[in-house]
């Protein structure tokens, strides 16, 4: 019960620390942008994590814009 309770607490804790610390991509079209953001799990056990990539243009355009990269060889080959 009290691992339950305990557990809500830190998770926003970790959340409200990474909420500050928010990056913004800019980009420049025509040209590749890269962030990269490292998601250190600091229990042991296994999590579930969510990226939201908001796109201002989504609507308007067919392809999407952004893409988020989490195959290690794509990874390395645009960004090499």
């Amino acid at each position: 019960m009290i691992r339950a309770t305990k557990k809500d607490h830190i998770l926003n804790r970790v959340m409200e620390e990474y909420v500050s610390g928010a990056q913004q991509l800019s980009v420049v079209p025509g040209a590749l942008s890269f962030m990269k953001v490292k998601i250190h799990n600091q229990f042991n056990q296994r999590e579930i994590y969510t990226i939201q990539i908001k796109d201002p243009d989504e609507n308007v355009i067919v392809e999407p814009e952004f893409k988020l990269v989490t195959d290690k060889t794509e990874w390395r080959h645009w960004a090499a």
